[in-house]
């Protein structure tokens, strides 16, 4: 058997190839593109041999490739591996020699490292039109916080008497009005285009997600959880893709960087901030959900913990236990296929 540990990089990705124990018998530097695959399985050729390599952006084109040509190849979290990460010799061959050595380990069942999920082909475009999604709601948002500041600073108001005290932008009749008596002001007009743009792009995304959406039955039991619309529901199950795949809530959690830092010192164990390993998405969505839900759900277990911690602690660590209790209230919903009751 030999172990290759591959430092993939933009431009070139550097394989070392080491034997069974461990000796090194070559180190290259490799295109990273498909031919600089091809290149590595025939200089392998006759041989029975292991890939292995940092889950990132610019290897998992190359790690798929690997696996659709028969190849043994896998990807793991760039903070399991804490010698590469952490060394002082900070090179591409040092990097790919200390791969190809966790590797070796990894096979003989001397150390754990967890493999990384890797969504392709239709999951990938389905999380891919997702995130387009968010960054059109994150632009959305931005451009009407734009708008209220430049009517506040130009003393442009919406009469309470018919909008209320706190007008939606959103609103049709909110932007007619905008139009008809502030039409002069040729920066409100152009802001108010780039939101509606916004908003009409947003629609289109939307019913692309529903197209690509292959967990219609989990996106139905995500919305009967109060503050869960179809959007949310959407973009959780472009994230989480199949529920089984994680033993227990705490894995789920741990995935998606909700766990916290634990600093034990043989006295006491510390527990920390949340590790923010894994999609930053999945945590915007989340606390954008768990905001929601406790508007909609003020008797739920959710609300209950925020209630609690925030007595104790600041908003955001309040928040943040919210948010990881919600995620408790998805798990169960998703891996018992039952409706959310209260």
């Amino acid at each position: 058997m030999y172990y290759v540990g591959v430092d993939y990089h933009k431009e070139i990705a550097v394989a070392c190839i080491t034997d069974k124990n461990g000796k090194e018998k070559d180190i290259l530097d490799l295109p990273a593109t498909p031919s600089g695959m091809d290149t590595l399985i025939e200089i392998m050729k006759g041989k029975k041999f292991k890939v292995l390599g940092e889950a990132f952006t610019y290897s998992i084109d190359l790690h798929n490739y690997l696996i659709g040509q028969g190849v043994d190849s896998d990807l793991v979290r760039p903070t399991d591996f804490k010698l590469v990460t952490t060394s002082k010799k900070k090179t591409d061959r040092h990097d790919a020699r200390t791969i190809a050595w966790y590797l070796r380990l990894k096979d003989k069942g001397e150390i754990v490292l967890n493999s990384s999920f890797i969504v392709k082909d239709e999951q990938m475009r389905f999380r891919d039109i997702c995130r387009l999604r968010e960054n059109l709601a994150e632009q959305s948002g931005v451009t009407s916080q734009r708008i209220r500041s430049h009517m506040r600073r130009n003393g442009e108001y919406l009469p309470v008497e018919v909008f209320g005290d706190k007008p939606k932008i959103s609103s049709g009749k909110v932007q007619q009005y905008i139009i008809e008596n502030y039409g002069s002001d040729f920066t409100l007009q152009e802001l108010l285009r780039e939101y509606i743009y916004y908003g009409e792009r947003s629609k289109v995304v939307d019913t692309q997600m529903r197209l690509y959406n292959t967990s219609v039955r989990d996106v139905d039991l995500l919305m009967s959880i109060p503050g869960i619309g179809e959007t949310t529901a959407l973009e959780l199950m472009s994230m989480i893709v199949d529920i089984s795949r994680f033993p227990n809530a705490d894995v789920m959690r741990s995935y998606f960087g909700m766990a916290p830092k634990v600093r034990d010192s043989g006295e006491s164990v510390h527990h920390g901030h949340i590790t923010k390993q894994g999609d930053p998405m999945m945590r915007k969505v989340l606390d954008r959900a768990t905001k929601s839900h406790m508007r909609f759900c003020t008797e739920s277990k959710v609300k209950t913990k925020y209630d609690s911690v925030v007595k104790r602690s600041p908003k955001a660590v309040a928040g943040m236990a919210a948010a990881n209790k919600l995620l408790d209230v998805i798990f169960s919903v998703l891996v018992n296929k039952r409706p959310f009751r209260v």
